[in-house]
């Protein structure tokens, strides 16, 4: 088991007709903080990829992609 290290979320948002209009991304950078203590690592890290505000009125659908860097 690995410590998340980087995380990145990138949105990609679409009308009611499926085009697409833009994107958004979230990023997540854990603090500095030192090792991680025996045991198993946090695995899960809670997101939200806001739609920007010139997008919201049109905006139907969204897909996203995940990268995850860790330590091997």
């Amino acid at each position: 088991m690995s410590e998340i290290l980087a995380l990145q979320v990138l949105g990609g948002f679409y009308d009611a007709k499926g085009a697409y209009l833009g994107e958004a991304r979230w990023n997540f950078v854990p603090p500095e903080e030192g090792h991680h203590e025996e045991g198993h690592p946090e695995e899960s890290v809670s997101f939200v990829v806001k739609v920007p505000a010139a997008l919201r009125a049109k905006a139907a659908s969204a897909s996203y992609g995940v990268t995850n860097l860790v330590n091997e």
